[in-house]
């Protein structure tokens, strides 16, 4: 993956999280707004359905029936009373009394009736039945059930719901543009930060080039003129090294910024090639390269890179692996990726000392925890062959990771590249 892609990712990823954390708490605030003045106009439309019944009783419950001495004052508390209200009256036997009907556009006596048995049988003093609050009276002799149409209520509530999320999503568009500004202000120094680190690295090996081609030339005239000399070796030998590390930092750093070409790659024949070419060195350490290869994988994307990225997994393999044990090479398909994986034996030193987490991390130096290594190329490691692997792979739309079966002591790095469309 490039460098403005990685950051571009988390700058949506910050947006993310920001607008994430604005919509949950428009979601509680509109949820506690509708909750709380509902149960504040609930309360108040009881209080005043029940100012409606004790005025009922005090007023106009008919002859024959004995008002209770401790009907409560009819409370007078200069709230409108717009809300129709209906009564209605049962005896002791259940049989209806009176229906008090205030308006002609409401429910019949019938439905009233209806409804009241109902909201007796809930056994409940006041709540909801259908659009109407009711309120239950039971005194010596009668009962009776007061109701208050709750249809305003409703719409007033479902009003006050709809312009409170239309406001708020009207603001959460506005923050979006708001955190949209901020994640560049978060993410721009970091970006800048990487971006000056990366300049550096390949400035600086553009620059190291140059001596080092020097004293190579040099070291290789002085050997001609004075012969064979211990200290000319050892200072070539380093300089190699140098150049080494040197071409490896170019590679990296070309590899995380430079896009790769999109032609179509016959993965099954990169990987076939460089496991052939390995085999002389596998030989060499008494090691068994084991290939399983499926025929006819294709992925887009750069035949170099991806032959590099091959190449890569297997030095690491037979650098590391295990002296006289194998190296397991398998090319198959996995879902909508083709899938490589290579698998080498480890020693009972290193299972306790790797970090599979961090093996794919820059100048990791893996040499002093990997005791089964005897190969002298492996002191030409410097940390960076993984790190350019991951590179390659993510450049390609994939992933790497190495995973560590303590069990059978091996470890596996698997590379997942999308297949051709």
């Amino acid at each position: 993956m490039r460098t403005s892609e990685l950051f571009e990712r988390s700058r949506k990823r910050i947006i993310a999280a920001i607008m994430a954390v604005l919509a949950l708490l428009f979601i509680a605030t509109l949820v506690a707004i509708y909750a709380f003045s509902y149960a504040e106009v609930y309360d108040r439309n009881t209080r005043m359905l029940e100012d409606y019944a004790a005025g009922y009783q005090t007023e106009r419950l008919p002859l024959g029936f004995t008002r209770p001495n401790d009907v409560p004052q009819r409370r007078d508390d200069g709230r409108p009373q717009s809300a129709p209200y209906y009564a209605v009256l049962f005896d002791m036997l259940g049989n209806v009394v009176a229906v008090e009907n205030t308006t002609s556009s409401g429910y019949t006596s019938g439905e009233l009736a209806s409804l009241a048995r109902e909201a007796v049988g809930k056994g409940e003093k006041s709540g909801l039945e259908g659009s109407l609050m009711f309120a239950v009276e039971r005194a010596a002799g009668y009962t009776l059930v007061a109701f208050m149409d709750n249809t305003l209520v409703t719409e007033s509530m479902g009003t006050l719901f709809r312009y409170t999320l239309i406001v708020g999503l009207i603001a959460l568009v506005a923050l979006f543009f708001v955190a949209r500004w901020l994640a560049g202000r978060i993410v721009r120094p970091m970006q800048q930060a990487y971006e000056a680190q990366r300049r550096f690295i390949s400035d600086a090996g553009h620059e190291l080039k140059t001596p080092v081609a020097t004293m190579e030339a040099n070291a290789e005239m002085l050997q001609r003129e004075v012969g064979d000399n211990r200290w000319l070796h050892n200072m070539r030998h380093e300089n190699e090294r140098l150049g080494l590390l040197v071409g490896q930092l170019l590679e990296l750093a070309r590899t995380e910024e430079q896009a790769v070409s999109r032609d179509t790659v016959d993965l099954s024949h990169v990987v076939e090639a460089e496991a052939l070419s390995n085999e002389p060195r596998a030989f060499e350490r008494g090691m068994q390269l084991i290939a399983d290869i499926e025929d006819g994988i294709e992925v887009e994307g750069d035949e170099g890179k991806l032959a590099q990225l091959v190449a890569i997994l297997l030095d690491n393999a037979l650098s590391y692996g295990m002296p006289k044990s194998d190296v397991a090479v398998t090319l198959d398909r996995s879902g909508h990726a083709a899938r490589l994986r290579v698998s080498n034996a480890v020693g009972p030193g290193d299972i306790e000392h790797l970090d599979t987490t961090a093996l794919f991390d820059r100048f990791t130096r893996v040499d002093e925890a990997r005791t089964g290594s005897d190969d002298d190329n492996a002191e030409t490691h410097y940390g960076l062959g993984l790190a350019i692997a991951r590179a390659i792979t993510e450049a390609h739309g994939g992933n790497i990771a190495s995973t560590l079966d303590k069990q059978a002591a091996r470890i596996t790095f698997t590379a997942e590249i999308p297949l051709k469309h």
